[in-house]
């Protein structure tokens, strides 16, 4: 067999799927030696995809503008507030609003979930190109519309 004369080498391993955690194998000969490079990786289902607030932040309040509209400009009366239900919550939003500026003056970043692998999609566009934020109108029993896209749907009082 033949002697490596370069020494140990070593190369960085990344786990792309899952967890993200890495290793480095580092070989002189027959079999592989492992080390652990990075703190062990977590394998919990639960902590895939999820989002974490940093330390410290406070989660964006349910009601009201939550923060992020901006004070002045735009085409919206600022003088007139209208109510809107999503999801089941009640949220205001302002006259000439449509829904998705609404939601995202709101806090509300969660607009629906893919269908296959059930990932979180939120609003990507502004305008009638907008792929995610597909929602459903129903202004009573009798009177519902499908897929409507939020970014064309204008906040009205009920």
């Amino acid at each position: 067999m033949r002697t490596n004369t370069k020494g140990i080498y070593a190369e960085r391993w990344r786990h792309s799927r899952g967890c993200g955690g890495s290793s480095t194998p580092c070989a002189t000969r027959p079999p592989t030696i492992f080390w652990p490079s990075t703190r062990p990786a977590r394998h919990s289902p639960r902590s895939w995809g999820r989002a974490r607030r940093p330390r410290g932040a406070r989660a964006p309040r349910e009601r009201g503008d939550g923060g992020f509209r901006t004070p002045s400009g735009g085409r919206v009366d600022r003088a007139q507030r209208i109510r809107f239900e999503f999801d089941g919550r009640t949220y205001e939003g302002l006259a000439g609003d449509t829904l998705a500026s609404a939601l995202l003056a709101n806090g509300v970043h969660l607009t629906g979930r893919s269908f296959k692998y059930h990932r979180p999609r939120g609003i990507l566009a502004a305008g009638s190109e907008e792929p995610n934020a597909l929602v459903t109108v129903s202004r009573d029993a009798a009177r519902v519309t499908p897929n409507l896209r939020a970014t064309q749907v204008e906040l009205y009082r009920a």
